[in-house]
Parts: C-alpha cells; sequence; structure tokens
C-alpha cells in the first residue's frame, strides 16, 4: 500500500444508515470530510466508522502540513467517494471508501482485507484519547451521503 494511508471517522447513527452505502457506488460529499490518520478503538458512543483511503503519494498540501503534524485530513469539497466495501459485526460496523479514481489499477481487494483486520483490531482498543471527546466528533459528524443528523440527503448516492 505504498502511498496509501487510512483515515478514520466514527459515528453514531443507525445501521439502517449502511443499507444506503452499497460496494462499488460513487457517493458525493459536498462538504470537507474531515478524518484522522490516529489509530484506535471506536470512539465512545460511536457505532460505524468510515475508513478512507487516501493516496499520500504527492504529499500533503504546504497549507495543509499543520493538519498532517496532528494526523488530520479535510478532503477536498465536493469530491466523490467510491464505496468499497460495507463491513458488519453485531451492532457496529465500518465503511471503507476511496477518493481514487483509478482504484482498480490497485490491488483494492488488499485494501479491505487491511480494513478488515484493521477493525477487527481496533474494536478492542480504547480510543484515542485526544479525539474521543463532543468537539472531535462534532467535526467528523457529516460524512459522504448523510446530514449533519447522519440521515441520508435525498438522492446523494450519484454515478461517476
Amino acid at each position: 500500500m505504498s502511498g496509501l494511508q487510512f483515515f478514520y471517522a466514527d459515528i453514531n447513527a443507525s445501521l439502517a444508515l449502511l443499507n444506503e452505502y452499497k460496494n462499488g457506488e460513487w457517493i458525493h460529499a459536498s462538504n470537507g470530510v474531515v478524518c484522522t490518520r490516529l489509530k484506535g478503538g471506536l470512539l465512545d458512543g460511536c457505532n460505524i466508522r468510515f475508513s478512507f483511503i487516501r493516496d499520500f503519494s504527492s504529499g500533503y498540501r504546504e497549507e495543509d502540513m499543520d493538519y498532517k503534524n496532528q494526523g488530520l485530513l479535510i478532503f477536498e469539497e465536493d469530491l466523490y467517494f467510491q464505496v468499497l466495501d460495507v463491513y458488519q459485526i453485531g451492532n457496529i460496523a465500518q465503511v471503507l471508501m476511496s477518493p481514487i479514481n483509478n482504484i482498480e489499477e490497485y490491488d483494492y481487494e488488499s485494501f479491505i482485507r487491511s480494513a478488515r483486520e484493521d477493525f477487527n483490531r481496533l474494536r478492542y482498543i480504547p480510543p484515542v484519547p485526544s479525539i474521543n471527546n463532543r468537539e472531535w466528533k462534532r467535526r467528523v459528524a457529516i460524512v459522504p451521503g448523510v446530514d449533519g443528523k447522519n440521515n441520508p440527503k435525498k438522492g446523494f448516492l450519484t454515478e461517476y
């Protein structure tokens, strides 16, 4: 996975929300999705983890270096994400997404395996203390295809 990293955003939502995410579909995010590369268990009170694959072979832009040092990422606004995998274990789940247009050029099956292994391991450890707070949860609350209350936006599924 050279140049590629996982970033995370945990939310609390009805598991019915998962039905809105179908493997292979492209989903629009009009806002700049916020996530972190800090690895830890699901945040307190959260049951869905969005894992994003991001290509960093070209690195961060200069204006984003402070975010990089903090382990944060804010995706560009008006971006499309492809759903690669929806993985549910009991009452918790992970949605793996990528904004990479040419994901087929990569061994994305290995990303799915890695993301599932990562999720299986991380769900047993405590959350990262520096992001396990109300402020962070508010920052990551809007993920691709949902509004501020984690309700699907009308027509959020798109054809890319």
